[in-house]
């Protein structure tokens, strides 16, 4: 029997996914503030050929596994980029959690996602993240608008806002990864460069592609987001601990 969806059993049953690199610091923070809120929860960390975060990991009772090909898509200071090859492996990192965990609901963690608090807000949409901001890299292209409107797509929303603390519909990702490809990705990067070359990027634009939805998440806040603090579970980038 399939569960309503509630505030409640969201708060019982979501899982965290978790990709960390290098910074210690950072990371036993953001696990330590998960659970102060989420003491039960399933934490899924994996490691992208850094640090070894075991100890951490058996501290706030997280699966754990070390992967030793590194993406290049954590916190280090010398990123290589994307491609679309790189994008289907982090891809496939979330469809093993979710095979794993059998989640229903997955929130992404970074090394600068911040919980402050349970949460008191639904997602409303397929994938949920950030509100809109005046920061012009998130914006869609006039190709990528046009290629959606091509294919009688209307999305509410013109930006990529799938960042850190995202949560997502996971039975809707298995679908749209029945369907992706690297020369999915690649086909999309030739409408927006930006799509297979950052996670925020990537996965919005798949999620709009197969026609799922993307809305912004009332327990999400940004630096860009005036709300009060009172009014969020999780905050969006905090890197006062990198190093």
């Amino acid at each position: 029997m399939e569960e309503i969806l509630n505030v409640e059993y969201l708060n019982k049953s979501v899982v965290f996914f978790y990709q960390c690199y290098k910074q210690f610091k950072a990371t036993e923070y953001v696990l330590a503030r998960v659970r102060i809120f989420f003491p039960t929860n399933i934490i899924y960390l994996i490691c992208d050929n850094g640090d070894d975060m075991s100890a951490l990991a058996t501290k706030y009772n997280c699966l754990y596994t070390y992967d030793v090909q590194k993406l290049d898509i954590c916190n280090d200071k010398n990123l290589t980029g994307w491609n679309a090859e790189i994008s289907m492996k982090w891809l496939n990192r979330i469809m093993q959690c979710i095979e794993i965990t059998g989640a229903k609901y997955i929130i992404n963690l970074e090394d600068d996602v911040i919980c402050y608090n349970k949460i008191t807000n639904l997602p409303v949409g397929d994938l949920n993240g950030v509100y809109d901001c005046p920061w012009a890299p998130n914006k869609f292209t006039d190709t990528f608008i046009d290629y959606l409107k091509s294919k009688g797509i209307k999305p509410k929303h013109d930006y990529y806002g799938a960042c850190g603390g995202f949560i997502m519909n996971c039975e809707k990702f298995k679908m749209i990864m029945k369907n992706t490809t690297s020369d999915i990705i690649d086909d999309l990067r030739r409408l927006d460069s930006r799509i297979g070359d950052s996670s925020d990027c990537t996965i919005t634009a798949l999620f709009l592609i197969n026609k799922y939805t993307y809305e912004p998440w009332d327990d999400l806040k940004s630096k860009w987001d005036e709300r009060a603090i009172s009014n969020y579970a999780f905050f969006h980038p905090d890197k006062h601990l990198y190093q």
